[in-house]
This record gives structure tokens, C-alpha cells and sequence, in this order.
């Protein structure tokens, strides 16, 4: 699943509720529908990455990869 805080939540609810998963739209896929711009075209790949402080890390992700979705940006601007 992409759907970050939801997964927080489930992670807190009590074992004796029951919970169904109802599959949705994606932030992602909901802009790049709203923008008419394809994801991926023909046998490109497309990489989703969480963006993390470790700049190491993050830039070794961003190498090789035909298009990328970048999750998490805002919380790791610098803030003015």
C-alpha cells in the first residue's frame, strides 16, 4: 500500500476490529490523471521514493530510474 498515514492508523487500531482495506487513488496517480501526463510510456519504469534525510542514500535512489514520484518532500524542505 502507498497510503502512508493510513497504515500509521492501522497500525493503532485494537486487534478486535475489524478493518477492510478499500483500494483508492493514490496522490500521484491523481495528479498525473488531473495533468493528462502518462506515468510510464511503453517499457519505462517507474520508481516511487520516500524522501529521507539521509542525502547519501536518497541520491543513490534517484540514479537509473526513467521517472520517479518523490513521497515526503515537504517535510524535509529547509524551513525559512
Amino acid at each position: 500500500m502507498t497510503y502512508s498515514t493510513y497504515t500509521y492508523v492501522l497500525e493503532h487500531i485494537a486487534d478486535d476490529v475489524e478493518v477492510e482495506t478499500i483500494a483508492g487513488i493514490t496522490s500521484f496517480n491523481s495528479i498525473a490523471t488531473r495533468l493528462n501526463v502518462p506515468l510510464m510510456i511503453g517499457d519505462e519504469d517507474l520508481k516511487v521514493v520516500s524522501v529521507n534525510r539521509k542525502k547519501l542514500i536518497f541520491t543513490r535512489k534517484l540514479k537509473n530510474n526513467d521517472n520517479l514520484v518523490l513521497m515526503k518532500i515537504s517535510r524535509n524542505f529547509e524551513k525559512n
